[in-house]
């Protein structure tokens, strides 16, 4: 027979009930923020060494598409119809494809000299909210099923969102 306090009960834990979901919430985008700094501070990337995460198409295309998003907000191109395409073409496509996250609205706080800059800002914040929302999610799942454990949904959210980096940028 194991003492007491070895027991397994199958009572929830008090302490987990007083605890407001929004600190984990912060806890979720937080952690995943501060992770990706150390690993672009780890490997020498922008804004703690000369590296950059523009790789492949995200330095071929979108830098391009972000700053003609800064043309179309000005009204030097339009959304319908832009030359950039070889003989010319529909551009809505393209602007539903690549630039269309709210996100991508930062970019016209930089100057277009900036922008590869600003994608890496962006593509920092973006770990961030999928780790928050994975947990608002994770959390609604908790409650609907009356699952108690809040610190078991901070290591998978953390991984989801590496995981949407990973897929976003390589594939």
């Amino acid at each position: 027979m194991l003492p007491n306090i070895l027991q397994r009960t199958n009572k929830p834990l008090k302490f987990l009930h007083a605890v407001n979901p929004y600190y984990f919430y912060s806890a979720a985008f937080l952690l995943a923020e501060l992770m990706m700094l150390f690993i672009l501070k780890a490997n020498h990337f922008y804004p703690f060494g000369t590296k950059s995460m523009l790789i492949m198409d995200m330095r071929d295309q979108n830098v391009e598409f972000l700053a003609s998003l800064r043309s179309m907000i000005h009204g030097d191109n339009s959304l319908f119809f832009s030359w950039a395409r070889s003989m010319g073409g529909n551009y809505m496509g393209v602007f539903a494809f690549y630039i269309s996250s709210p996100l991508s609205f930062l970019t016209l706080l930089f100057p277009v000299s900036k922008m590869p800059v600003a994608i890496e800002i962006i593509t920092v914040l973006k770990i961030g909210l999928c780790s928050l929302t994975f947990v608002i999610y994770a959390n609604y799942l908790r409650r609907k099923y009356n699952g108690q454990r809040y610190f078991a949904l901070l290591l998978p959210a953390i991984g989801y969102a590496f995981y949407v980096l990973h897929y976003g940028i390589f594939s």
